[in-house]
């Protein structure tokens, strides 16, 4: 089985860090050094097979996704580059019917396996669960001054 794709997710995030690290340097505003705060929508496209659809999308009201930390500009010739220390934060609602079949033995394997249990615990039919995954990554982006051209490594820029 195919993986499940993030649509708008590492190419969302490279184009929302690219858009920050050219506005970081060619800004008179901005603090070349400096804290990052930035929130949007994510959603998984496809994967009941493999339990990502129960993630789906981030929930609005819990946050989005987001992307924090701090980055520390140099200059260095004709390219600004930008090492970002950053943290990624996918917030979640799950909205689970364990009365529909189609969500019995996916509810029933993560339970088990994510969590050893044999059924959710003190939860009711219906009842919102919600989940916050966090991850840091660090990543470097380079600006070139004259064309304003990003590239960078580091996740979501590499795999």
């Amino acid at each position: 089985m195919a993986n499940p794709k993030i649509v708008n997710g590492s190419a969302g995030c490279w184009i929302h860090i690219e858009d920050e690290a050219r506005q970081r340097v060619r800004s008179p505003s901005y603090h070349w050094n400096g804290n990052v705060r930035m929130q949007w929508h994510m959603e998984i496209e496809d994967g009941y097979d493999t339990g990502y659809k129960l993630l789906h999308q981030t929930a609005p009201e819990r946050g989005d996704f987001q992307v924090y930390g701090k980055a520390a500009v140099t200059e260095e010739g004709d390219r600004f580059t930008i090492a970002y220390s950053l943290k990624y934060a996918w917030h979640d609602s799950l909205h689970p019917n364990w009365t529909q079949h189609k969500y019995e033995a996916a509810a029933a394997w993560a339970f088990k396996e994510l969590f050893n249990l044999a059924a959710p615990p003190d939860k009711k039919v219906g009842e919102d669960y919600y989940l916050d995954i966090i991850w840091t990554a660090p990543c470097n982006v380079a600006v070139d001054k004259r064309t304003l051209r990003v590239s960078g490594t580091g996740w979501p820029f590499t795999k």
